[in-house]
């Protein structure tokens, strides 16, 4: 049996963890409203999670629009 190594973990200076439950009407303002912020802040590696906790509206469809 082989043995493989886990890939390094991407070196992040911030993560943003946004939980999301059936949130269709204000998820695309809400990353909105981080991408602008973050966009004052150039030259930081940032990565934004969307946890979505199972809805069941267009949640999911809007954040992967979205990204």
């Amino acid at each position: 049996m082989s043995s493989t190594s886990p890939s390094p973990a991407p070196d992040y200076d911030l993560t943003i963890v946004v939980p999301a439950f059936n949130e269709e009407g204000q998820i695309a303002a809400t990353l909105a409203s981080i991408q602008r912020v973050l966009s004052k802040c150039p030259g930081n590696r940032v990565e934004v999670l969307v946890i979505n906790d199972g809805s069941s509206d267009g949640t999911a469809g809007i954040v992967t629009g979205v990204a």
